[in-house]
């Protein structure tokens, strides 16, 4: 018959994966059939079929033909919901909450009340309503309530909790949604944030415990990315060669185009120090080839220029020379860092000096600055010139914000003007430093050169 043979052709063609095509012949399939069981059920296909391929107007415009045409139908509360997510999608917070209370007042008892108070909550947390948005996501715990809306209800509310302030207890909420619904993607998402919460606290093994439980647990590949790219560094410093592993992983198994970056540089650090030269080049000449336009080239070449310096020291020393002009102020200055400790090692410290002055005159920020002004100080008093070193080391001191640097800046200079024979200048630093910075290490020498040059004077 006419409606069978039409239903058969879309499935036909949906089978062939002619999914444009499906969805305009199941909108057609309910305007030619109105009447036939299937074409409520056909616009809602077609919908979501629109709102997969990311065109939520068209996905809206067919929910409301089914709330217009079909309202009594079983499809109709799917479609309410729908649109409403729709509009969550498009950000457009007030009218999406309205859409869920219009949703939830015609279909208060519905299969999708729950995930309607859910969209309704997350709708008034945009909005700032965390009060109300609380007690929905609150309400969404019971076992009655389907394990995916409650498992997200317990990811916003741990997410409330971070807002709050009450990180210790959003923690364990993100850890709870993995124990209390074991499956959930959203589960995988709870263990990322909590991990990258206990970074943010210095607790790198639970943060590490936690990424090797997205691993063990779950198959998306990009959950196991993320949680990949968050336990790499964690482990780079102590097993670079383990990190070495976990970065080469997620370009097997794939993720998103900002992962794939981010794993290709991470894999050319990791494999520089793991000592595995040849990799790091050839990982970055791969993501110079791949992505030729991206802000991080001037990463991938700094790695490169690294991995050259062992085989081919010439040529790396003027890729780091070429990049020290760089438009990225880190690998600029990176790269003048390794030119100036590679000068310094080779016994040529004017030229490791007048490196550090390009990278103090570079410097896009106090610290930088003072870092460049303490490594200057240092190569003065090595060369002699101890009335220079102890103003450079006043400088610095003066530059940074930081106590320790602030301390070891003074100490220079303090013992900068104790070899120029200048013992008054000497105590009147060492006493800066010990009052100012009592906490920080060279306090503590700075004291031990006072009590000499106090009985020296």
């Amino acid at each position: 018959s006419g409606p069978d043979l039409e239903w058969r052709f879309i499935e036909k063609l949906r089978s062939d994966g002619m999914e444009d095509l499906a969805l305009r012949q199941l909108e057609e399939f309910a305007d030619q059939y109105p009447n036939d069981p299937r074409a409520a059920g056909a616009l809602l296909e077609a919908a979501r079929g629109e709102a997969a391929l990311g065109r939520t107007l068209r996905a809206r415009e067919l929910c409301e033909k089914i709330l217009e045409r079909f309202p009594s139908s079983p499809e109709a509360p799917a479609a309410a919901l729908l649109r409403a997510d729709q509009l969550i999608d498009e950000s457009r917070w007030e009218e999406a909450a309205e859409a869920y209370r219009s949703m939830l007042a015609a279909y208060p008892g519905s299969r999708e009340s729950a995930a309607a108070r859910l969209g309704l909550g997350e709708a008034l947390m945009s909005l700032g309503e965390d009060v109300e948005a609380r007690r929905l996501f609150t309400g969404l715990l019971g076992a009655a309530v389907e394990g995916s809306v409650a498992a997200r209800a317990r990811f916003d509310l741990a997410v409330l909790d971070l807002k709050a302030g009450a990180d210790s207890l959003a923690i364990e909420r993100f850890d709870s949604i993995h124990l209390q619904h074991p499956g959930e993607p959203v589960g995988a998402f709870g263990l990322v944030r909590a991990a990258e919460l206990l970074e943010a606290r210095e607790a790198s093994e639970a943060a590490a415990t936690r990424y090797e439980t997205v691993l063990e647990n779950y198959d998306n590949p990009v959950l196991r990315s993320r949680a990949r790219l968050g336990h790499a560094p964690l482990v780079d410093d102590n097993d670079p060669g383990r990190a070495v592993d976990l970065y080469r992983a997620v370009l097997e198994e794939g993720a998103s185009r900002d992962d794939l970056k981010a794993a290709y540089l991470g894999l050319g650090r990791s494999a520089l120090a793991s000592g595995d030269t040849s990799l790091a080049g050839s990982v970055c000449t791969a993501f110079l080839e791949r992505f030729p336009e991206e802000p991080e080239v001037d990463q991938a070449r700094l790695i490169r220029a690294q991995a050259l310096l062992e085989d081919e020291p010439e040529l790396g020393e003027r890729s780091l020379e070429d990049l020290g002009r760089s438009r990225d102020a880190d690998v600029a200055w990176q790269s003048v860092e390794i030119l100036a400790r590679r000068d310094a090692e080779a016994g040529d410290l004017d030229g490791s000096a007048m490196r550090w002055r390009q990278a103090e005159a570079n410097a896009m920020d106090p610290e930088r600055k003072a870092h460049a002004l303490l490594e200057q100080t240092r190569i003065a008093f090595a060369q002699e010139r101890f009335g220079f070193a102890a103003d450079l080391g006043v400088l610095a001191a003066a530059t940074t914000g930081v106590d320790t640097v602030a301390a070891r800046g003074l100490l220079l200079a303090a013992r900068s003007s104790a070899e120029d024979g200048d013992l008054e200048a000497a105590i009147a630093h060492a006493r800066r430093c010990s009052n100012e910075y009592p906490m920080a290490a060279a306090s503590a020498a700075a004291r031990q050169d006072l009590a000499v040059w106090t009985r020296m004077s």
